[in-house]
């Protein structure tokens, strides 16, 4: 299974992910303001934020990899 993680992903942010098999599912988890060590202490405040999703199925465009584009650059988280 292919997840890219506990991301710090600001305003205007767009995140891609590699499919690789068809009928794949999509899945958003809970939102974080503030995290300690990551998700295995524990500690964490939780937030209620609003948000714009959309989802594109770009069969053009291949990568290996989760990729975020912040800035108009390209990372990999």
């Amino acid at each position: 299974m292919h997840m890219a993680g506990t991301l710090r992903i600001g305003a205007g942010a767009k995140m891609v992910y590699p499919v690789f098999v068809d009928g794949v599912l999509f899945f958003i988890g809970d939102s974080h303001i503030s995290q300690g060590d990551g998700d295995l202490d524990g500690t964490a405040m939780e937030a209620s934020l609003n948000v714009v999703i959309r989802v594109t199925v770009r069969r053009c465009f291949y990568f290996s990899t989760s990729l975020l584009m912040h800035h108009k650059e390209w990372l990999i988280p």
